[in-house]
């Protein structure tokens, strides 16, 4: 197979959910949460409520309002810039490299949560709490399966990054096959 059809999340598939499929939700839902962050992060500064500037949402824990909450929701999204940074120059950066730094993307979610429950209006709520521990277990399981089944179900942390860094290696000498 080639390296685009062994990326994120097209790991998996089955007869119901082939590999393009899974490619193209992937696509699809990681668009729409970087337009919902980015309108997150544009309504936060405009809002008046909350004396934010752009930077406060860029230059972590600069800002005046709640430094601390606010800094981590800014070390998640330039986490996500990261992200989607290099996955609009993989062409020129290689797959190795993107492969790499796409694992970034596993970094995001837990500032972005503490952000979440240390700046949220709804915080208070029984459902915000309910929804924010239903997340978590998603993103653990997710999480866990990921590792389990790029490198077997007992392989340790360690060892798994030095097989992903190895893979990337020996994939990035391949040219990629277009359909």
């Amino acid at each position: 197979s080639s390296p685009s059809s062994r990326m994120a999340p097209g790991w998996w598939s089955s007869p119901r959910w082939p590999r393009f499929v899974v490619d193209a939700l992937h696509g699809t839902l990681s668009l729409t949460a970087v337009v919902l962050v980015a309108l997150h992060v544009v309504t936060s500064v405009l809002d008046p409520f909350a004396p934010l500037r752009l930077t406060d949402a860029v230059i972590p824990f600069a800002g005046r309002y709640r430094p601390v909450w606010v800094g981590l929701g800014a070390v998640a999204f330039d986490l996500l810039v990261v992200v989607v940074a290099t996955s609009l120059l993989r062409r020129r950066i290689g797959a190795r490299v993107w492969r790499a730094v796409h694992w970034v993307a596993y970094a995001c979610w837990p500032p972005a949560l503490a952000h979440s429950l240390g700046t949220g209006s709804d915080v208070r709520r029984g459902w915000m709490l309910a929804l924010s521990l239903a997340c978590t277990a998603v993103v653990v399981t997710a999480v866990g399966a990921r590792l389990a089944t790029a490198g077997g179900r007992n392989a340790n942390a360690p060892d798994l990054a030095l097989q992903r860094l190895q893979a990337s290696d020996r994939d990035a000498d391949r040219p990629e096959r277009r359909c």
